[in-house]
């Protein structure tokens, strides 16, 4: 890890993300190798030239590794049709009124084996993970195959008939799968009308919540605060260091990768929370080699880490907003503070972290969805703040419960409290999004590199103001007014 105070070239995990993002962007395109040639010329002369050679070798060999890591990824297609299919279930059953869902995996397709996996709707009955089911059903592809390449359901279809139950295997997934049930089955005891607000924030579970509810969360601009991320991963681990006291630097490190992988299991291995993970682990690691921590290091360790996982997360929403989120905080939050002369504290860098987070996403928002909510500024710096604070009594009562129900049940009420003061305020505000139109691909770029010109990974002595950053940022509005689809 570099120190505090470079530029943003001269640190070597920015090549190692660079170069994985590009060999994932050439990956997923099928093309050849050989088409990436002249590019990859033009970046290895540059860093040569430049005197940078360490770091047109880690960028080659990552674009290397991460172009051979997509093209041998999953890439099924399914056509559409009636087929006579086997699988096993790979995830908890999606239990409605009148019909079960389930994800299917080592499945086949009229005795034709698939890599991929397929989601199947069935008339109710009673199903569990690790059930092998034999069944006809009507399929139809995904209509988004590179967000299909990352959940691997390639297709998904509708049973008329009730599945035939082949056999029954378990494993250490479905553990997990039932601990997460039970907690869940906890927060729905504990916080009754508001429970689908507790699933969603601690455990990442949005299928109980409303759809209504969860037009009316995006629409005010504060549905990322009940999506797991790296605010959730630091309190849990947070609590975890003030239980059990590791002065070992490594064993410090090791209880964080215990406690954040088993959170990120509890969590369905959403990008944002393995983000967070892979952050955390980049500070501590800086620590453990005695250097000062360095969180663009770090954000970009984390981005070439979940592209090597998952490399079709490139392509999802909740990767995207996620990092760019974390990017407007790690770019953004020491400018503002400087520019509005506020204090070094924990609720002044909260405040301006949200208002930075809200900033880096905009463009990102405008794309994924048109529409950007007005209100998600204020609704965070309302919110935030409050957040960590109320977040161990909504820990603690979850991981309690099981042997001190009564108990647990009085620690959950005031995120409970603060549930309903959510729901109500969004309910009488009731604000609507601003409509917007979709930015092409290059005004997002030149936002991006905006906000690294205006940032201090830029100017680290700021001796003039970041005129660079300032044209960058004009050229990305003039575009996006230009070309908006």
């Amino acid at each position: 890890m570099e120190e505090r105070g470079l530029v943003f070239h001269n640190r070597p995990m920015a090549w190692v993300a660079l170069g994985s993002l590009c060999g994932v962007l050439l990956g997923t395109l099928r093309l050849p190798l050989w088409a990436a040639i002249p590019a990859l010329v033009v970046i290895s002369v540059l860093c040569w030239l430049t005197r940078k050679r360490a770091a047109a070798m880690l960028f080659l060999a990552f674009f290397l590794l991460l172009f051979l890591r997509t093209v041998a990824a999953p890439f099924e297609t399914a056509q559409a049709g009636t087929y006579h299919l086997t699988g096993t279930i790979a995830e908890m059953p999606d239990t409605g009124k009148t019909r079960v869902t389930v994800e299917l995996r080592n499945v086949t397709l009229d005795g034709c084996s698939i890599r991929s996996r397929v989601s199947v709707s069935v008339p109710l009955c009673e199903l569990y993970y690790g059930d092998t089911l034999e069944l006809d059903a009507t399929l139809k592809p995904a209509e988004r195959p590179l967000t299909a390449a990352y959940t691997h359901v390639i297709a998904t279809g509708r049973s008329k008939t009730v599945p035939t139950l082949l056999a029954h295997h378990d494993d250490l997934y479905g553990a997990l799968l039932r601990l997460r049930a039970s907690l869940g089955n906890a927060l729905d005891v504990m916080y009754r009308d508001q429970a689908h607000n507790a699933r969603s924030m601690f455990l990442g579970d949005r299928s109980r919540m409303p759809y209504e509810l969860t037009e009316r969360y995006a629409n005010n601009g504060i549905l990322h605060i009940f999506a797991v991320s790296g605010m959730h991963m630091t309190v849990l681990i947070s609590l975890a260091g003030s239980i059990i006291r590791i002065r070992n630097r490594w064993l410090h490190l090791l209880s964080i990768l215990l406690v954040s992988a088993f959170y990120c299991a509890l969590t369905a291995f959403t990008p944002s929370v393995l983000r967070a993970m892979f952050f955390l682990i980049g500070l501590q690691i800086a620590n453990i080699r005695d250097r000062q921590p360095d969180p663009p290091s770090a954000y970009c360790f984390s981005v070439a880490a979940i592209l090597l996982l998952r490399p079709y997360s490139l392509y999802t929403a909740g990767f995207l907003l996620s990092f760019g989120a974390m990017a407007g905080m790690i770019l953004l939050v020491q400018p503002f503070t400087n520019l509005l002369h506020l204090p070094q504290n924990r609720w002044s860098g909260t405040l301006i972290g949200a208002m930075a987070a809200m900033i880096g996403i905009i463009p990102l928002q405008a794309y994924l969805f048109t529409e950007v909510p007005w209100t998600s500024i204020p609704m965070s710096l309302a919110l935030v703040p409050v957040l960590p604070i109320l977040m161990p009594f909504g820990f603690f009562s979850m991981f309690l419960y099981p042997f001190f129900p009564h108990i647990a049940t009085g620690i959950s009420l005031p995120p409970y409290g603060a549930f309903v003061l959510i729901d109500r305020l969004t309910s009488w505000l009731n604000a609507a999004p601003i409509s917007v139109s979709k930015p092409p691909i290059a005004s997002i770029v030149l936002y991006g590199i905006g906000l690294v010109l205006c940032s201090q990974l830029y100017l680290p002595a700021r001796r003039r103001p970041p005129y660079e950053g300032f044209c960058s940022v004009a050229a990305s509005i003039l575009l996006w007014i230009l070309f908006g689809a």
